[in-house]
């Protein structure tokens, strides 16, 4: 099934291992090699803020 669909075992079933960010990592890392400078500041920017924004819903539940 993997061969089929062009990805790794590990793609295939990262929502199901323990040791995933791996993969989320090397991803995140693949979209943004096409990103120009001014694309990628605003990229770093909007992360840091939504990820802020995660933790603060995180505490509240």
């Amino acid at each position: 099934m993997a061969n089929a669909l062009s990805v790794s075992m590990d793609e295939l079933c990262c929502d199901n291992l323990n040791s995933a960010e791996n993969v989320y990592i090397n991803s995140i890392s693949d979209v943004l090699k096409d990103c120009s400078n001014y694309e990628l500041r605003i990229i770093e920017n909007v992360l840091k803020e939504l990820i802020s924004s995660l933790k603060e819903c995180k505490n509240m539940l």
